[in-house]
């Protein structure tokens, strides 16, 4: 079962120095993933894997862009859109915005 957005939020929670942002090219679909990699002020560490981003707005300002304070999941399966099922944007600073397919959040065993 997939985790719901508001677990998802619940485990980003606390988390919010950005250490890894990296955007790929799936070439087995038209489409990019990202990984970031979060950090928080306890030296722990989370990886944030969203697959098929579409719509990615970046804004970065300065050091805003080292630091989400607010990183928040939205679920939209509900409105039936195949490729967008869920939002991630930084409800702070605004520094990042995009819709994706899925999202998964792995902590280091």
């Amino acid at each position: 079962m997939t985790p719901s957005a508001e677990a998802h939020n619940e485990t980003l929670r606390g988390y919010t120095d950005l250490t890894l942002f990296n955007l790929e090219s799936d070439s087995a679909r038209i489409g990019f993933d990202l990984t970031m990699t979060l950090a928080n002020s306890k030296g722990g560490h989370l990886t944030l894997h969203c697959s098929d981003v579409q719509n990615l707005e970046l804004n970065p300002n300065g050091e805003d862009f080292k630091r989400f304070l607010g990183l928040h999941i939205e679920d939209l399966r509900e409105d039936g859109l195949e490729r967008i099922r869920y939002s991630l944007e930084d409800l702070e600073n605004e520094a990042i915005f995009l819709h994706c397919a899925n999202i998964q959040l792995e902590r280091p065993v």
